[in-house]
């Protein structure tokens, strides 16, 4: 079947195809500059392979700052819900053991009031 694209899909789609085409894109052109360059073909070699282990240790310094960050964030948030879940459960129970007691007391005042009405003496 035919699915409208809203203008949410189109940029999410689009969105991330284009980073991945920039990125390509500035591989190819800097490699390209490098071929084209006027230098002796074994300073551009040392100077492309620089620039490439440059590059994926750039790459792994991000992905390590990402991951740490997500991982904290991830710790922070499990610790805070885990908290928020204790307290509601306290107040949850407290609140049964009111409502429980409450009905008790209730319970016992009506059988005293009908036992009187009656005649019949409670202990």
């Amino acid at each position: 079947m035919y699915r409208e694209q809203t203008d949410g899909d189109a940029m999410g789609a689009a969105g991330g195809g284009f980073a991945v085409g920039l990125m390509w894109g500035v591989a190819i052109g800097a490699g390209l500059a490098f071929l084209f360059a006027p230098r002796a073909g074994a300073e551009l070699r040392e100077q492309m392979s620089d620039s490439i282990n440059r590059f994926g240790r750039k790459a792994k310094d991000s992905y390590d700052r990402t991951s740490e960050t997500l991982k904290d964030t991830y710790d922070r948030t499990s610790e805070t819900v885990k908290d928020a879940y204790d307290r509601a459960s306290e107040k949850a129970k407290s609140a049964y053991d009111q409502t429980s007691e409450a009905t008790n007391d209730a319970m016992k005042a009506g059988r005293k009031t009908v036992d009187d009405m009656q005649g019949i003496p409670r202990t």
